[in-house]
């Protein structure tokens, strides 16, 4: 456990220091590019309002201002992500009135829209990348959307059902800013909030050559969204795995999450160790020497071997770990579906007709369907496009 504890700790350390290789023409903060007074511009960056300008401060942007509704604002970067391979981190805050209406979307897509009218995923039509969107679906949740161009958000009449990913997130009112974090890896796909994961995938693969943008939109009762902060950062992967089989068929997915399961084999052990010998047998300074070389340098293969062996369990680990929050999610879920038929067989009483306790039982069924759905099956369109693999 303490070497596990170790590895775990220079992983650590190395993806800390692969975080810091920061993209400035794609970041802004007062560390990166800054936030400029003059021109009310931010450095490497577009703004635009549907009828307002957006306020660009030395410490944050207020994309949507409150007071006045029906307000939309975005900014994009005027660059692409050189790699499709990357950290994003960014903070924002929400303030607004008692029920105030809003939300505010994170992209990474091919083209953005440009006109901000456009830039809410309500209205968009069709884009090309991963949209995250923030808002007061089912009382506060972030949700995450997934197309390659092939549907068109604008015309579909069931967008709330497109989502692939989502967590409960209350975000209104906080006092402080709330951090939103993106992971994409040769390994994981990941997306945290505050320090916590949100949701986590290892068969989402992003593609290189996307434009950054937040975006947001308010209604009558207007959220104001502010941003003082967005860095994106560049993960370096050595060995990145082939993904261009986009094309191919792919095997059935029942499961969110797939662990590869390393298996010890003992047998590099004796495979180049020395055969032991008397100390008679080396009449000669250069045997003498050349066994106590043999016999070190298998002593180095099988640390090696050693440290191989213990990295790909903390790997493992690691990725068991991150897995727990998802299982803990649905854990919840189907208790719920639990309670509902606990209580619905509680209210049950003789007097009711078979008719009515048909009708609930069907009820409760489809209770069961819907939670069997979010524990195993992605959207369609997510698992049939070029982001799944």
């Amino acid at each position: 456990m303490m070497l596990l504890s170790r590895f775990s700790l220079a992983s650590s350390l190395l993806a800390l220091a692969a975080a810091q290789n920061v993209h400035e023409k794609l970041s802004f903060n007062p560390n990166y590019a800054g936030i400029q007074h003059h021109g009310n511009k931010i450095d490497n960056w577009i703004s635009s309002g549907s009828d307002h300008e957006l306020e660009i401060y030395r410490d944050r942007v207020v994309i949507t201002p409150q007071g006045a509704g029906n307000k939309r604002g975005i900014i994009w970067t005027e660059g692409t992500s050189p790699s499709q391979y990357f950290t994003v981190d960014f903070w924002f805050r929400a303030n607004g009135p008692e029920h105030g209406t809003g939300n505010l979307q994170l992209w990474y897509v091919k083209d953005l829209p440009k006109n901000p009218q456009d830039a809410s995923i309500y209205s968009v039509g069709t884009f090309d990348g991963l949209v995250l969107v923030i808002d007061q679906y089912q009382g506060g949740s972030l949700r995450a959307f997934l197309n390659d161009g092939t549907v068109n958000y604008k015309q579909h009449h069931g967008i709330d059902g497109l989502y692939f990913a989502h967590c409960d997130f209350h975000y209104r009112n906080l006092g402080r800013w709330s951090s939103i974090s993106v992971k994409a890896t040769p390994e994981i796909f990941e997306v945290g909030i505050d320090g916590r994961i949100c949701f986590t995938y290892d068969r989402i693969h992003l593609t290189a050559g996307n434009h950054f943008g937040v975006s947001s939109s308010t209604g009558e009762n207007p959220d104001s969204f502010e941003i003082s902060s967005f860095r994106v950062s560049e993960v370096e992967s050595h060995e990145a795995p082939d993904f261009s089989h986009h094309g191919e068929s792919l095997p059935p997915t029942g499961e969110h999450e797939h662990v590869e399961h390393h298996h010890y084999d003992d047998s590099n052990f004796v495979s180049d160790a020395p055969h032991d010998a008397a100390a008679a047998d080396f009449v000669s300074t250069g045997d003498q020497f050349a066994d106590l070389h043999n016999r070190l340098q298998a002593i180095q293969h099988q640390i090696n071997i050693l440290f191989n062996e213990f990295s790909a369990q903390n790997k493992m680990l690691e990725e068991r770990i991150h897995g727990i929050p998802f299982i803990a999610r649905h854990i919840q879920e189907v208790e719920h579906v639990a309670k509902t038929a606990r209580d619905t067989i509680q209210e049950l009483h003789g007097d009711k007709t078979i008719k009515e306790l048909q009708q609930s039982l069907r009820e409760v069924h489809e209770d069961l369907r819907r939670a069997h759905d979010t524990l195993n099956v992605l959207p369609h369109h997510v698992t049939g496009s070029k982001y799944f693999n």
